[in-house]
């Protein structure tokens, strides 16, 4: 792990792999603006996030804030994942099915504390609560947590009645929440991207892929972002289009803000690679928007 100076090319070593021919980062990573944290998985076959790294930008200084116990791990169990950080303060989910719980973490003071127990999905901040799915994916429904107590808030009519969950983007704000519900038969699976503002008396659909399951990596100002396997794509609610960013496979690895970066092959490559050739920060609110979509 590596922290780049985009303005003059500088890169400084923030931490090494155990085992780097194995050792890799399950993203997405989270930053803001002091903490940067990421989940590292052990294996290239089928790897599942075990342990949750965090680094203090301010001190160069990296915490391990949790590792899979070895007895675990030989099982096989994802136990660390979908982490984000917000004013120094993480959450994630540890285990996975019907035995999750979910973890909020002062990176300040060091202590951790259980804010639910039972069957969770991807948690994210949102403004000063925690929101989080609970329930079995096809009818699961939305929980608010306040980031302070830990204690339930009620949820707008609009996001309490949403059901069937898959992941919730990345980021949330109060302004905007952003999530996928997939769909499947026995012949084909479609996903779904459904969006929230306050203005609405119930949650929009944004766009639908029938060609994989993607997952909703990051929220930057107002524009979605999620990865298909094979590259990452761009959704614009201003104008209801899609398209494929960056152009050459890739990911959008993180987003602070209205900032995003990419890492994508080197031009002329058919296919993602294990290590992209060519990272990039955007600031996306600088991008004009995309030609409108006629539906």
């Amino acid at each position: 792990m590596v922290e780049i100076f985009p303005a003059t090319g500088r890169v400084v070593e923030i931490s090494q792999f155990a085992d780097p021919s194995v050792d890799q980062v399950s993203p997405p990573a989270s930053f803001d603006g002091r903490w940067f944290v990421w989940s590292e998985s052990t294996t290239l076959q089928d790897p599942v996030p075990v342990t949750v790294m965090a680094w203090d930008s301010r001190t160069n200084t990296v915490v391990t804030v949790f590792n899979t116990p070895a007895s675990a791990r030989l099982n096989g169990i994802a136990v660390a994942y979908a982490a984000t950080v917000a004013k120094g303060e993480l959450v994630w989910v540890q285990g996975a099915g019907k035995q999750s719980d979910v973890h909020l973490y002062n990176l300040e003071a060091r202590t951790d504390r259980i804010i639910f127990r039972g069957r969770a999905g991807s948690p994210v901040f949102w403004g000063t609560k925690i929101l989080f799915p609970v329930g079995s994916e096809s009818s699961n429904h939305l929980v608010a947590d306040s980031s302070r107590t830990g204690q339930p808030s009620v949820l707008p009519k609009g996001l309490a009645l949403v059901r069937g969950v898959s992941a919730l983007a990345l980021t949330a704000t109060p302004h905007e929440v952003i999530w996928t519900q997939s769909h499947a038969t026995s012949t084909w699976v479609a996903t779904s991207t459904w969006v929230w503002r306050p203005s609405y008396k119930q949650a929009e659909e944004v766009g639908i892929n029938y060609s994989s399951a993607p997952q909703p990596l990051v929220l930057a100002n107002s524009a979605f972002f999620w990865s298909t396997g094979q590259s990452s794509m761009v959704g614009d609610p201003r104008s209801g289009s899609m398209a494929v960013v960056p152009a050459n496979p890739g990911v959008v690895v993180a987003a602070n803000g209205n900032v995003i970066l990419a890492a994508h092959a080197l031009p002329g490559a058919t296919k993602p690679q294990m290590s992209p050739a060519i990272f990039s920060v955007v600031d996306v609110a600088k991008l004009p928007p995309l030609p409108r979509c006629h539906r």
